[in-house]
């Protein structure tokens, strides 16, 4: 399946903004809150101090996680950001990979398409009366055609295993300086 890069990286900062938002919640405070849903003109809302009209007071609970639960808490969010972080960067890798993998490949099939033709040319003959230049013209083509794609298709083969050097580096365990999961 193929994301757009923006549409991933957006999906890493949501998953990542989640990850903080569940750290906020284990550090709310202790307390019990005093809510008073209220109904007024057919409508029910709720607030922190008493309306006129018909109220109900609702006792609301929460509690403030103590030391080790605040920092188990915010170590599990790290661990889930990072852990958001590296999926986010594994699909952007893999997105990567398959187009300079398919990219390669075009490339490969153009170039043995252009050779193809010369040396169909080349078997055709000429009618010229120099077939020994005329022959050695359209090698000349064959071999420059061929080193032309030769150095651009290393390049992007070298680019391609780094990417993937990358993304293996990926499914290994965390750093012991990163996040603890």
């Amino acid at each position: 399946m193929h994301f757009p890069i923006s549409i991933l990286r957006l999906f890493a900062v949501g998953l990542v903004g989640l990850a903080a938002a569940w750290s906020l919640d284990a550090a709310a405070e202790e307390a019990a809150v005093q809510v008073y849903e209220c109904h007024q003109g057919g409508q029910v809302t709720f607030s922190d101090e008493p309306c006129a009209g018909r109220e109900q007071t609702l006792e609301v609970d929460y509690s403030r996680p103590d030391a080790a639960q605040a920092r188990a808490a915010a170590q599990s969010a790290a661990a889930r950001e990072y852990q958001a972080g590296t999926v986010a960067q594994g699909y952007v890798l893999d997105s990567e990979i398959l187009s300079l993998e398919q990219q390669i490949t075009n490339q490969e099939t153009e170039r043995d398409a252009r050779i193809a033709a010369l040396r169909n040319q080349l078997a055709q003959g000429t009618e010229g009366t120099d077939t020994a230049a005329w022959e050695a013209s359209l090698n000349q083509q064959i071999a420059s055609t061929y080193e032309g794609y030769t150095d651009n298709l290393l390049a992007q083969r070298a680019r391609l295993g780094t990417l993937k050097a990358q993304r293996e580096a990926l499914g290994r365990e965390p750093p012991r300086s990163g996040p603890a999961p």
